[in-house]
Parts: structure tokens; sequence; C-alpha cells
């Protein structure tokens, strides 16, 4: 058990992908961007957030809740920050200008680099965390 400061986003709109395992890919790819805006929003050192998904089933309609954690014992306080309404609209404004505006993977957005979603926390998943997830789902949200 870890005690420490989090901040739950659920966004009600379905994942776009079709299968499975991209719906498994996008949602990943979704957090690494909201973890990355996060600590870039916040002026935060990249080990001070983590993140991770946890599935939930609204009305039949399978989507992830995207948890944001401090990486603190007991909590910095970071997390908090973003239940003000103009830092979470900074937030998910960044989130989406991570994806959109880095040229890796081509007009695609079919891959990802250390400018926009890749960390060396995040390398095990590198071959599944694409630009065009978080793009696609955010559009219209932005």
């Amino acid at each position: 058990q870890f005690n420490t400061d989090v901040a739950i986003i659920k966004i009600s709109k379905p994942l776009l992908s079709e299968k499975s395992e991209d719906k498994n890919d996008e949602a990943y790819s979704i957090l690494q961007s909201f973890i990355l805006a996060s600590i870039k929003t916040l002026d935060l050192d990249e080990t001070d957030l983590a993140g991770c998904l946890r599935y939930r089933e609204d009305n039949g309609i399978s989507n992830f809740d995207y948890i944001l954690y401090d990486t603190t014992p007991g909590g910095a306080g970071h997390t908090r920050r973003l239940a003000n309404e103009q830092i979470l609209k900074q937030v998910f404004e960044k989130t989406y200008h991570i994806a959109k505006d880095c040229t890796c993977g081509g007009a695609d957005g079919d891959s990802s680099c250390y400018s926009c979603l890749r960390t060396y926390k995040n390398q095990k998943y590198h071959d599944k965390i694409k630009r065009k997830y978080v793009i696609r789902y955010l559009e219209d949200l932005i």
C-alpha cells in the first residue's frame, strides 16, 4: 500500500480504437501525455508524477480512468493542484499540443519520440505509444 495524493481524470468519451489491444495502447498513450503535460504545466521534475489506468464500463461502453499520483509517499500536493479548473484546462491543452506539435511518425502520427511522449520511465512501451491516439481522442475536446 502506498499513500499519496491522487488525481483521477474521467472522460466520458469512448476510446476510438476498434480492437481491444489498440484501446489499451490508445489509453496508455493518452495517460503518458497527461503525465508529461501535468509535469510541464506544474513545472515539476519528471520523477514527481506517475500514473496508471483503471478500466471501467459506462452503460456497456468500455473506457479507462487516467490516474495521476504524486510519487512522494504521503503526497507532495502536486496532483491536488490539478483540481484547479484553470490548471486542468492548461493540462488538457498541453496534452493535446505535446502530440499535435511533434512531427515523428509522419502525418499519421503513428509513432512517438523523446520530444513528445517517450521517456526513460515508459521505454518498455515505446512501440505502443503513438501520437495519433492522443490527437484523435482530444482534438474535439480542446
